[in-house]
């Protein structure tokens, strides 16, 4: 398991107990209490629990809070580059898109092709496109700023988006579960999300396979709101209770 992917295991476990000690951590993880001690500064620093003496507390952030943009960028960046490779098929000459915000769908970018629409939430994404140069229309709602993942949400994000008409959303997510569908750490990002997928014809979630099967506290819609899953690779079992609600399943690997 890779570092990024143990801290945010090891984030929602905190949120879920509210107070661990090290050696609980230590034993669920299988590693060193001093690698445990080590993720807990790092989440720590970033704000997202408070450490205690031999262990760390739940900031009560699971509802309500990112992970920063700068942790979630490091994780499976090579998994998200062959998912957006992938992605890219499905985006042709005169689209209008809606690209989530998240790590995922910014390696997209460099691959999109001229003559489409694109609107997004991710002020990152949007800068990153008019560096390209490249023939795009951007469109960008209102909104509030959440600085720790550079998105815009919020009821003028959400209001902008219900009176928008795009052909397809390329969607990001923080969890999916194959029985309670797709979920999110932050309520208003999942209604974000919602307004995403109401404003579109198709629905294609992008997720590596570090993101099931797990379940978060907002949920996003169920399975069967989605019309493509692109990943890296998936079990038959989870494969086929996609195939079973209609969604085609893509696998990089």
């Amino acid at each position: 398991m890779y570092k990024i992917e143990r801290q945010e295991k090891i984030l929602d476990y905190i949120n879920e107990k509210s107070r661990v000690s090290v050696i609980e951590l230590s034993e669920v993880f299988q590693v060193s209490k001093v690698t445990i001690r080590a993720d807990i500064d790092e989440l720590a620093i970033n704000g997202l629990v408070n450490k205690t003496h031999g262990g760390a507390v739940s900031k009560n952030i699971g509802i309500s809070s990112e992970i920063p943009y700068e942790i979630k960028n490091q994780s499976n960046i090579k998994q998200k580059r062959k998912i957006a490779k992938v992605a890219l098929r499905y985006i042709t000459k005169n689209d209008v898109i809606i690209l989530d915000s998240g790590s995922t769908t910014f390696q997209l970018i460099e691959g999109l092709p001229d003559g489409i629409t694109v609107i997004t939430t991710d002020i990152l994404v949007a800068v990153e496109i008019i560096k390209s140069k490249k023939d795009i229309q951007l469109i960008m709602p209102g909104g509030e700023v959440q600085k720790s993942v550079y998105t815009l949400e919020g009821i003028d994000t959400i209001h902008f988006l219900e009176n928008l008409h795009a052909d397809k959303v390329f969607l990001s997510c923080d969890a999916l579960d194959f029985e309670f569908g797709v979920s999110d750490r932050s309520r208003l990002s999942s209604a974000t999300k919602q307004a995403m997928i109401e404003a579109s014809s198709k629905v294609i979630l992008l997720a590596d396979s570090s993101k099931y099967p797990v379940k978060l506290s907002s949920k996003v819609c169920s399975l069967n709101c989605l019309d493509i899953l692109i990943t890296d690779r998936i079990k038959m079992g989870m494969r086929e209770k996609c195939q079973d609600v209609g969604i085609e399943v893509l696998e990089t690997d």
